[in-house]
């Protein structure tokens, strides 16, 4: 629904679930925070620094927040997107500029 939606507005969709998809595919797998709720229920872990101690709890891997590789991923994908949708870039008018148009 949300894609149909955009897709009949005219908005552009950043769709980070089939980027990720496609990043574990191409073997690029650590892209998630880690053991939030395994170690310190209060602090992820942003690394595989502690995977050999803590790989075999299975909540270690079931965090869903993107660790920076993560983030890095999305940021990626939002910017193809807004510069496929907009490839003369964005411009933000001034408030005189709005009053003439």
């Amino acid at each position: 629904m949300i894609r149909q939606v955009a897709e009949e507005r005219g908005y552009p969709l950043v769709d980070i679930f089939e980027r990720m998809r496609k990043e574990v595919e191409a073997g690029n797998w650590d892209l998630r925070a880690r053991g939030f709720g395994a170690v310190d229920p209060e602090m992820p872990v942003l690394g595989p620094a502690l995977d050999h101690i803590h790989g075999h709890d299975v909540r270690w891997f079931t965090n869903i927040h993107p660790n920076l590789r993560g983030v890095a991923v999305i940021v990626d994908e939002e910017v193809n997107v807004l510069v496929s949708h907009f490839p003369n870039g964005l411009h933000a008018r001034r408030q005189d500029q709005r009053e003439a148009a």
